[in-house]
């Protein structure tokens, strides 16, 4: 089901996803220290699905479970 999704997350997806703190995740994500790229479009930060998927070793199962 994963494939019905944009292809870039916002970076708080990925926070919810790692049990990270909002403010720890903009942190990591200015300091490059997120396991994955992190792309700032207008003063957002988003990241690219797949990889990010990928790096937290989760699959489109797992997602689309919750």
């Amino acid at each position: 089901m994963t494939e019905n999704l944009p292809p870039m997350a916002p970076l708080l997806e990925a926070a919810s996803l790692m049990n990270m703190a909002r403010s720890t995740a903009y942190r990591l994500a200015r300091e490059g220290k997120l396991p994955f790229p992190v792309k700032r479009v207008g003063g957002r930060y988003y990241v690219p699905r797949a990889q990010m998927l990928q790096s937290l070793e989760l699959t489109s199962g797992a997602v689309d479970a919750e």
